[in-house]
């Protein structure tokens, strides 16, 4: 069964809501991520997985809905703090925990 995007609109609010202060730790990560990165001059293309996985080894529960709302909230809020974010599915594109070391919180 396929969800609709209002679906996974209303999940991934509702996962932000029950998790405050994962969402603000998930957030500050991918953050401070961009940020080495910019100031490396590498690119921020980044892969949602590694702080999905974060997330999962603290007992906290996403499932693939709630992982794409994540990372397009996340671009939607990093960007408009002016952060040249872009999560992909590909493993090709950078790992941000193996190249920059990872906040791991």
């Amino acid at each position: 069964m396929t969800r609709t995007a209002s679906t996974m609109l209303r999940l991934g609010r509702a996962w932000v809501r029950a998790h405050p202060d994962e969402w603000l730790r998930l957030k500050s990560s991918v953050e401070n991520d961009v940020r080495r990165f910019m100031e490396s001059g590498s690119v921020c293309d980044l892969r949602i997985s590694p702080y999905v996985e974060m997330l999962r080894e603290r007992g906290v529960g996403v499932d693939s809905d709630i992982r794409a709302y994540l990372s397009r909230r996340l671009e939607k809020e990093l960007r408009a703090d002016g952060l040249p974010v872009r999560f992909t599915k590909h493993a090709s594109k950078i790992d941000p925990l193996m190249k920059a070391g990872g906040d791991g919180e």
